[in-house]
């Protein structure tokens, strides 16, 4: 089936294009997408009317970036090669004009570490975030922090909340009011 999926057949029949795509199944499409030139992702994508999406994934410790177009894998690399991966994908997505998004998976605790890398593959942090509850009879109380910054004027990326112990929630302000600080972002908190 996947030698069907053609350039040619995309633009001389698109319909059988998009029909023969579909009858793939999610895993196949992303094994079909992850071989393509950027030529044959440009045409695959206007014939399916959709955008294309870069995706990185960025895990501590030892910042390790994983990438995706379309959800099909791309490359992955720690430490400093990560930056070569990163500048070929956000490359691709220009090329692609595609949306970029990111995630972050790190924590308080790793939190000079992600910063240099971060910096490393210019993701600005901009807000952190401070959020709490302290529960009620039927609730027990909670505590989370996260973070969302921009990608190389590319796109944005967030980090999922980090749960921390409630009793802990003046000392981790003052922790993340000095990071929002160092690194030039703003602070929200949300604890009531």
């Amino acid at each position: 089936m996947r030698e069907l999926l053609t350039p040619a057949l995309a633009q001389s029949n698109p319909r059988a294009y998009i029909a023969h795509f579909k009858r793939l199944g999610d895993e196949a499409q992303r094994a079909h997408v992850a071989t393509m030139t950027v030529e044959q992702l440009q045409v695959h994508f206007r014939t399916l009317g959709q955008t294309a999406a870069v995706g990185l994934f960025l895990t501590m410790p030892g910042a390790r970036l994983e990438a995706t177009v379309a959800g099909a894998p791309v490359g992955e690399a720690s430490g400093g090669e990560g930056v070569g991966l990163h500048v070929k994908v956000l490359t691709l997505g220009r090329q692609l004009e595609a949306s970029v998004s990111g995630m972050l998976v790190s924590s308080l605790e790793l939190a000079n570490e992600t910063y240099a890398a971060l910096r490393a593959l210019d993701w600005a942090p901009r807000t952190l975030m401070l959020a709490g509850d302290s529960g009620d009879e039927h609730t027990a109380p909670s505590l989370g922090w996260s973070l969302r910054g921009t990608i190389a004027n590319a796109g944005t990326f967030y980090m999922p909340s980090q749960s921390l112990p409630w009793d802990s929630r003046s000392d981790v302000e003052a922790q993340l009011r000095a990071l929002a600080t160092e690194w030039g972002a703003v602070l929200d908190v949300r604890v009531v």
